[in-house]
C-alpha cells in the first residue's frame, strides 16, 4: 500500500471520528434543548409563582399588623376614657369650691384647714398617678398646672390670714381670691381633657 493511499485512509478515518463527534454532540445538544423546553417554562412559572406568593404574604402581613394596632386601639378606647373621667373628676373633687365644704369641719384652725386640704389634693393625686400613661403629655402638662395652682392659692390664702385665724377666715379669703381671679385654677385642665376625651369617642 503506497503512502498516498495510507494517507486517504487516515484521512477518511478522521474525518469519520469527527462525523461521529459531531453526532455525538448533536444528540447531547439535542437532549439539552428538550430539558431546556420544560425547565425553563417551569423555572420562570416557579420564580414568578414565588415571588407573588411572597408579595401576597407581606401585604397579608401588613394588613394584620394594621388589623392588630385597630383592634388594639378600639380595645384601649374605653381605659382611655375611664383614665380621662377619673382626672376629670380629680380635678373637680380638688376645684376649691368643691373642696372647701368637703374638707371643712367646725371648730378648725385655719392652719389645720390647710393641711388638710393640702392632704387631700395630694391624695386625690397620687391615687390618680397611674392614669397619665392614657392621656397625651399636653393633657397631663395641664393638669399638674392646675393641681399646683390649687396649692399655690392655699399658700397665698393661709399666709393672708395666719396660723391663728379660724377656717371660716381662710375659707373665706379662699373664696374672695377665687372671685377675684374670676375662673377656677383648675378650668383650663378639664377643658383640655375633655377636648381629648371627645376625639376618642
Amino acid at each position: 500500500m503506497t503512502q498516498s493511499n495510507i494517507q486517504c485512509l487516515f484521512t477518511v478515518d478522521v474525518e469519520k471520528v469527527i462525523l461521529a463527534q459531531i453526532e455525538a454532540m448533536n444528540e447531547v445538544v439535542s437532549v439539552i434543548l428538550e430539558i431546556l423546553k420544560y425547565t425553563v417554562p417551569s423555572g420562570i412559572v416557579f420564580a414568578t409563582a414565588y415571588f407573588l406568593l411572597k408579595k401576597f404574604l407581606e401585604e397579608q402581613r401588613q394588613v394584620a399588623i394594621i388589623q392588630a394596632k385597630a383592634n388594639s386601639r378600639s380595645e384601649m378606647i374605653p381605659t382611655r376614657l375611664q383614665a380621662y373621667e377619673r382626672l376629670i373628676l380629680f380635678l373637680e373633687r380638688i376645684e376649691p369650691n368643691q373642696m372647701i365644704p368637703r374638707v371643712h369641719r367646725p371648730a378648725m384652725s385655719a392652719a389645720v384647714f390647710k393641711r388638710e386640704l393640702q392632704r387631700t389634693i395630694r391624695e386625690e393625686f397620687e391615687h390618680n398617678l397611674t392614669q397619665q400613661i392614657y392621656v397625651s403629655s399636653d393633657a397631663w402638662k395641664k393638669l399638674i398646672e392646675s393641681r399646683n395652682g390649687v396649692n399655690q392659692l392655699i399658700e397665698l390664702a393661709g399666709n393672708n390670714v395666719g396660723d391663728n385665724a379660724t377656717g371660716i377666715q381662710l375659707s373665706s379669703v379662699l373664696f374672695e381670691i377665687l372671685s377675684k381671679a374670676g375662673v377656677s385654677p383648675t378650668a383650663a385642665a378639664i377643658e383640655t381633657l375633655k377636648a381629648e376625651a371627645r376625639q376618642l369617642l
